[in-house]
């Protein structure tokens, strides 16, 4: 199975040769199987960033090598496979919210129309979750008989939107190198790390179907 990503003893030196040479990265090795998730972890200094940026070639290494989906680190960024959030928002504040959701696919060359569909799509999606848990927090604040159905409903919506949001976002954004320093990738992982402990999608919309088939709306969370 090829890995998704493979850094086999990469360097990273910056200011080679000169009083404030700085050796970041020394024949580093990294592999990544599809579907793992990996953390780095370290002080500050240690190369975290650097190693990333070499990965989605931000950055070339000094000696080395960096394979991404069996491709050169610069083939696959060139193919948009991946995409990288980084910490600081890209965001112009004389454009609109949805003309900044736009903008990356502007870049990209879709038409307006098409642009215009996308952003719609993305808005509706957390539109319709901040709706869902308004009437679930109020629900469940006036013990209405239904508390227990809202709070599924509430639950599955805001999964979808969030893992659909920003893994959307990680990728288009990321994809394109646009973004500066934004912490975009930590909501996404907050989404994946709420799962277990409160359920997934699946499991929310099986409750709201048991209880929809039952023709009961009354219950505790």
């Amino acid at each position: 199975m090829t890995a998704s990503v493979q850094v086999s003893k990469a360097s990273k030196i910056f200011n080679r040769g000169k009083p404030n040479q700085v050796d970041a990265l020394v024949e580093v090795d990294l592999t990544v199987a599809p579907g793992e998730f990996v953390s780095l972890i370290g002080p500050s200094g240690c190369g975290k960033s650097t190693l990333l940026r070499l990965i989605a070639d931000l950055i070339e290494p000094t000696s080395g090598t960096v394979m991404v989906n069996g491709k050169p680190a610069a083939r696959a960024r060139k193919d948009q496979d991946y995409g990288m959030a980084f910490q600081q928002s890209g965001l112009f504040e004389w454009r609109t919210v949805a003309k900044n959701i736009e903008l990356p696919l502007e870049l990209k060359g879709w038409d307006r129309a098409r642009r215009r569909a996308r952003s719609a799509e993305m808005l509706e999606l957390v539109e319709n979750a901040h709706a869902a848990v308004y009437y679930a927090a109020w629900a469940l604040d006036a013990g209405a008989p239904d508390a227990a159905l809202a709070a599924s409903v509430a639950k599955s919506t805001v999964n979808v939107a969030a893992r659909r949001v920003c893994g959307e976002a990680i990728q288009v954004h990321g994809g394109i190198g646009f973004t500066w320093e934004y912490d975009l990738h930590l909501y996404f992982k907050r989404a994946k790390h709420l799962e277990p402990l409160y359920g997934d999608t699946e499991y929310h919309r099986e409750r709201v179907l048991q209880e929809a088939l039952a023709g009961r709306v009354a219950g505790s969370v």
